[in-house]
């Protein structure tokens, strides 16, 4: 993950209890829990990227986004860390012919 620490409110109310008096009341009802830590995650703690990196309102106004250079740089390092096999056509066979 490329950006920076999610804010950590993640968990959510999907249902909304209507009152007579046309408000409504909210509880939250839906978490994210991480069976392979047995434990519920990222609530109130947020997600930290593996890359850091900022992204300006500025700058994207202008069309510049920090994150998605980021995310090219780091997939072309890989591709270029990664060989890659390449992929050769097989060699054209006839199909059986049919009785």
């Amino acid at each position: 993950m490329i950006g920076i620490k999610t804010w950590g409110g993640l968990v959510k109310s999907s249902t909304h209890y209507a009152f007579i008096d046309g408000g409504t009341m909210t509880a939250p009802d839906n978490a994210i829990f991480d069976p392979a830590q047995n434990k519920w995650i990222a609530e109130n703690i947020g997600v930290v990227p593996n890359i850091e990196q900022t992204i300006s309102a500025v700058a994207v106004s202008k069309g510049i986004d920090s994150q998605l250079k980021k995310a090219v740089e780091e997939t072309l390092k890989l591709l270029n860390k990664e060989l890659v096999k390449p992929v050769t056509r097989p060699p054209y066979s006839t199909p059986a012919k049919m009785k």
